[in-house]
C-alpha cells in the first residue's frame, strides 16, 4: 500500500525545489515548507463571499527567508480541496506559492510592504 501523505509531501518538496531553482532561489537554505490538513474536511472560502462549502482539504505552506537581515521569513499558504490531490495540482500550487512569496519578500526589501 502506498503512503499517500509521503507521496504528496515529496511531490510538493520537489515542486518547490524546481520552482525555486527557476526563480534563482537556493531552496536548501532559503525555503521552508509544510503540508497539512491531510484531507480532513475544511471550509472552502472564496474571497469576498465567505464560506461557500465544506470539502476535504490539504494546505500547502511555504516560507522564504527575508531579504532583510533580522526579519522573520515571508510566507504564504494555499489549499487544494480534494481527497488526494493530483501531482499536477501540487506542482501548480508550489509554483504559485514560490512566485507569490518571492514577490512579497522583494516588495518588503524595497519598502513597499
Amino acid at each position: 500500500m502506498r503512503d499517500i501523505r509521503t507521496r504528496i509531501e515529496n511531490t510538493f518538496k520537489d515542486a518547490v525545489a524546481t520552482a525555486c531553482i527557476a526563480q534563482g532561489i537556493d531552496h536548501k537554505t532559503e525555503a521552508g515548507w509544510a503540508v497539512g490538513g491531510g484531507g480532513n474536511v475544511g471550509p472552502v472560502i472564496e474571497q469576498g463571499k465567505g464560506i461557500m462549502a465544506f470539502a476535504p482539504t490539504w494546505t500547502f505552506t511555504l516560507e522564504l527567508r527575508s531579504l532583510l537581515l533580522g526579519q522573520t521569513p515571508v510566507g504564504g499558504s494555499l489549499p487544494i480541496h480534494d481527497v488526494v490531490p493530483g501531482d499536477d495540482d501540487i506542482r501548480k500550487i508550489a509554483t504559485r506559492l514560490v512566485a507569490d512569496v518571492d514577490a512579497a519578500r522583494k516588495a518588503q526589501f524595497k519598502g513597499d510592504a
